[in-house]
């Protein structure tokens, strides 16, 4: 299955993030580029999807786990052991787009 980690770091306040979250974690450009040997459009930094899985206890940080990278738990546990911030970037809950897409789908049969 996709490699699970740890994003360790004290979260703000009111992060917003909870579980089922999906995420763009995008790490320092160099280190990221020398794990997976890959680089962005106009060798710019390359991001991965997540799904939070588990908020870590009194905003710690959070487990998620790394989608598109089955097979790659090697690279993936070298990714978790990058030292330096990662941005974070929240994309939407899997469940509440899932609910707006079947929504959309019955309104195209209405009719």
């Amino acid at each position: 299955g996709s490699p699970e980690v740890e994003l360790l770091g004290q979260m703000p306040p009111a992060h917003m993030f909870q579980r089922g979250d999906m995420l763009l974690i995008t790490p320092p450009a160099p280190a990221f580029q020398g794990l997976l040997g890959v680089t962005g459009a106009l060798g710019g930094s390359t991001s991965l999807d997540a799904e939070v899985t588990n908020m870590l206890l009194e905003g710690r940080g959070m487990e998620v786990k790394i989608l598109g990278m089955d097979g790659m738990s090697s690279k993936a546990n070298s990714l978790a052991q990058l030292a330096g911030p990662c941005r974070v970037d929240k994309l939407g809950n899997r469940v509440t787009f899932g609910r707006a897409l079947d929504a959309l789908k019955l309104l195209g049969t209405i009719g």
